[in-house]
């Protein structure tokens, strides 16, 4: 995989995937690398086939539930544009070639968990509601459930599901997912089910920069809440499966999985309680540069998600090329600085974040140590970001944030600074 102005960030293993983080100090001095380390039980690489993927991560549970061995759970998790609806529509053409080859109807149930509630994707997004009977099992109320009995038949059907989700457009990802998928095949030659569940993406803040409206906000927090709620639920069913086999006996224990937190969770509920049920996460990454905050979050998550995951890092400084002939500035200690020496600064730390920063005229290093960051924002042109959809707005000053930056930046100077001597 190659990126135009970007190095490869991962490095993928059969059963390993290794993180390069480059880091840059505040200062501007010094350069390190962070390589993080995630064991796995797969990883595929960029050049990794479908087909491949699919007879890894998808074949043995279709196989399971297929031949009524029990019921099953695709999660496709990780950072929006990274592939995951991608992964969805080749496990659909998986699951329809192998529907022809044993000849079994199909019964769908496609719906979508949004913020503002659930929606039927098979019946044009009509609202449905998740109700508990009295064994506490959840029931999609009101959602079509549709019958194939071929793969063309299912494949047309949830095409048309595709169509209907909820997303908006981002700087990210212009088809961004704004609500979980989930999709549940039932075999009729079995009276098992398979779900393929599509999770909503992460984005930061900085990519959702002109998607600033309450709604689209709201979403956000509901889409974190409700991943941080699988994420608890995963992590207290791996830990209660841990304990009942370390005590030799079959029952779950007496944790309890907290899965009523979200709408969710309470549609994976067999995923948690259901010890017979099997559920398998693919995680979704890009290799480019510019996604490591996105490659970190996801594999932290999923480490947590699967305990039995394990992750170590190691940091290492990496020398500048051509540092000796760098800044004038490298070599001085701060308080020793001209003017002039100040301007370079300050025009070239952290990769020129505040050149547009106009300080008083002639101060030396001296002097710059001895503004505080107070001083420091009141010394900074006041800026404004404004909020651009549905024609909500509001003003956040970003004078004192950057004012704070250039402080930290100018402390991690002065500590990184070569001693003088006399």
């Amino acid at each position: 995989c190659t990126f135009s102005g970007e190095y490869v960030a991962i490095d993928d293993m059969p059963s390993a995937l290794v993180c390069h983080d480059a880091r840059l100090a505040r200062s501007g001095r010094r350069l390190s690398m962070l390589h993080r380390w995630y064991s796995c039980d797969a990883v595929f690489g960029c050049n990794t086939s479908d087909a491949a993927v699919c007879s890894t991560v998808l074949v043995p549970l279709l196989e399971r539930v297929v031949h009524g061995e029990g019921d099953a759970t695709a999660l496709l998790y990780g950072q929006t544009g990274a592939g995951k609806t991608h992964n969805l529509r080749a496990f659909i053409e998986c699951v329809q070639k192998r529907i022809d080859d044993v000849g079994s109807n199909v019964e769908a149930l496609f719906f979508e968990v949004a913020t503002e509630g659930c929606h039927d994707l098979l019946n044009e997004r009509a609202k449905v509601a998740l109700r508990s009977d009295a064994e506490q099992a959840v029931h999609v109320c009101g959602a079509r459930r549709a019958t194939a009995s071929s793969g063309e038949e299912l494949a047309a059907m949830l095409a048309a599901g595709l169509a209907l989700r909820h997303a908006v457009a981002t700087e990210a990802n212009p088809f961004s997912s704004r609500s979980h998928a989930i999709l549940e095949l039932r075999f009729s030659s079995s009276g098992r089910s398979l779900q393929l569940v599509d999770l909503a993406g992460s984005e930061r803040n900085y990519e959702t920069h002109h998607m600033s409206s309450r709604q689209f906000q709201r979403e956000s927090i509901a889409i974190n809440k409700s991943l941080m709620a699988l994420k608890t639920c995963l992590r207290v069913a791996a830990g209660r499966a841990e304990v009942s086999a370390e005590q030799g006996c079959g029952k779950q224990g007496s944790v309890r999985v907290p899965y009523r937190d979200s709408s969710l969770t309470r549609v994976l509920r067999q995923c948690f309680e259901d010890a017979s049920h099997q559920t398998v996460i693919l995680a979704a990454v890009s290799p480019a540069a510019s996604s490591v905050i996105h490659t970190l979050n996801t594999m932290d998550h999923v480490t947590l998600m699967a305990p039995h995951l394990s992750t170590r890092e190691c940091e290492v400084n990496v020398p500048r090329v051509g540092s000796s002939g760098g800044f004038s500035y490298q070599s001085v200690p701060v308080h020793l600085w001209t003017p002039a020496q100040v301007i370079e600064w300050v025009s070239n730390t952290d990769g020129g974040r505040f050149s547009q920063v106009a300080l008083p005229t002639g101060i030396d290093g001296k002097g710059l140590l001895g503004l505080s960051a107070r001083r420091l924002s009141e010394l900074i042109e006041s800026g404004h970001e404004a909020g651009r959809a549905d024609g909500e707005g509001w003003y956040v000053s970003a004078q004192a944030r950057v004012g704070r930056a250039l402080f930290n930046a100018l402390r991690d100077a002065q500590m990184e600074s070569p001693v003088s001597r006399v």
